[in-house]
Formats: C-alpha cells, structure tokens, sequence
C-alpha cells in the first residue's frame, strides 16, 4: 500500500494468486487511501467464481483477467480503462 501511494501508478495489476495475500483487504485498503482510492485495479486469478475474485470487484477492481489469458489482449484492456470506459468483464483463455 505504501508502495502504491508513493509510486502514484497509473493502473495496479494485483495478482489473486499469491499466497498469504488477501485481496480483498488490498482492494479495501486501496480505496479507502485518498491517494490510491482513484488507481484503477485489474486483478488476475485462475479461478474465476472464487470468493476473493467477487470480494475484489465489490471493493472497487476495474477488470477481471483469467489465467491464462492473451496478452495481446491487454493493450485493448489497458486502452479502455485509460479512455474511461472500463466495465468488469471476464478475460479468459485465448481461442487460437
């Protein structure tokens, strides 16, 4: 959180994988800091319909990626949520 403020990124990727990490309490924490509360976040996970996924969303995450997913899409991603038009939506895997 620290890190977040005092960087001022333009956009948080946070990992819904990483042991001991509760994302929930990241989102949480992120947006009830007047410096980091407007930093859109993009979570990734591998499992969709698992609780931290719909924990992170109520508290504010912008985009949900599944693993794996294209990076060729990201661009496209990232381009939406700098545009302002960003909607929670499921990214999955490629269909090449």
């Amino acid at each position: 959180m620290i890190q977040a403020a005092a960087a001022n990124p333009d956009l948080i990727l946070l990992n819904l994988g990483v042991p001991g990490i509760d994302a929930a309490n990241i989102m949480s924490q992120l947006k009830l800091n007047p410096s980091t509360r407007d930093i859109p976040v993009i979570v990734e996970t591998e499992q969709v319909n698992n609780l931290d996924v719909r924990l992170a969303v109520r508290a504010g995450a912008k985009e949900v990626l599944c693993k794996p997913f294209d990076l060729g899409d990201l661009p496209g991603i990232l381009r939406n949520h700098f545009a302002g038009q960003s909607a929670v939506s499921k990214s999955g895997p490629s269909r090449e």
